[in-house]
């Protein structure tokens, strides 16, 4: 047999809607989309950099062992 649901409790006290907002305007602040657009194409341009020094390397070791 199953078990009887319990009651729910009970409301908490009602504390009101609190003071208002203080956070000051910050209009040198860059947005959070272009921040972390920026932030996204400085990895993409960091990972195809190290794309590029690695096939370079690769390259450079061929050239070493087959190239005598």
């Amino acid at each position: 047999e199953p078990r009887p649901i319990p009651a729910p409790p009970a409301p908490g006290p009602d504390l009101g809607s609190g003071p208002d907002a203080t956070r000051a305007e910050a209009p040198s602040m860059s947005s959070v989309r272009h921040s972390s657009r920026r932030a996204g194409w400085i990895t993409v341009a960091g990972i195809a950099g190290a794309c590029v020094v690695s096939i370079g390397g690769l390259i450079g070791i061929a050239a070493v062992v087959f190239g005598g």
